[in-house]
């Protein structure tokens, strides 16, 4: 495998998987990690999954040996960051399992719904601080070409009846991601806090897609 001289490769120790890192557009930071356990730990039916905003395709690669799954499907907006995603199925031999689409989520009509849906989104407002001088890095983690009403928008849309989705985000968007789920007409399973410190750094929610609304199970992790 030939990498250029800003790219290396690491492995996924929970999934066995290698995945080509270029720090300039993306790290290996805890929030994937956080959402994968989440979603192997609450997947227990068989199923298809959507991974918006795909990134160079770390939750697809750390969701595949779940055994639950199968077949899993990612977007991805960027060109650039795409082309990192479908060499990281390529070089894993994934091919069969993975899915990958160069496209906008608002855009993707596929021919059938999904079980599952999951999602690390851009969850920073285009008005939080100081933007970063990268383009890729700003798309993928600031509101500027997907928001969050535009995400579960999205969810609803491509979720099948009764199914599930899974996303992380940070606690200052906590009040507008529930607004938005509840107006489209989802329901919350399952919300998990995970705190550092006792500082809650990341919010994980678990929802649905109809069915009777039930209650709500909240969580706490500390790492």
């Amino acid at each position: 495998m030939n990498l250029n001289h800003d790219e290396y490769l690491e492995y996924l120790e929970s999934s066995g998987q290698k995945i080509i890192i270029n720090d300039k557009f993306f790290k290996i930071t805890n929030d994937p990690l956080l959402l994968a356990k989440f979603c192997n730990d609450n997947i227990k039916k068989n199923g298809t999954l959507l991974d918006i905003g795909s990134g160079n395709g770390i939750l697809p690669l750390l969701l595949v040996k779940n055994t639950f799954l199968t077949n899993i499907f990612g977007v991805e907006i960027q060109k650039n960051i795409y082309d990192y995603f479908k060499k990281n199925i390529h070089i894993n031999d994934l091919d069969d399992k993975i899915f990958s689409y160069h496209t906008d989520i608002k855009e993707f009509t596929p021919i059938d719904k999904f079980d599952y849906i999951i999602s690390n989104p851009p969850y920073y407002k285009m008005t939080s601080g100081k933007l970063p001088e990268v383009e890729e890095l700003l798309i993928s983690k600031f509101e500027k070409k997907l928001n969050l009403e535009e995400l579960i928008f999205s969810i609803k849309r491509l979720l099948k009846n009764h199914g599930k989705f899974f996303i992380i985000i940070i606690p200052d968007r906590f009040n507008d991601i529930m607004k938005y789920v509840y107006s489209n007409n989802l329901n919350i399973i399952r919300v998990k806090t995970v705190s550092y410190n006792n500082n809650i750094k990341f919010i994980l929610i678990e929802g649905q897609n109809g069915g009777t609304p039930k209650k709500t199970f909240f969580e706490n992790e500390n790492f």
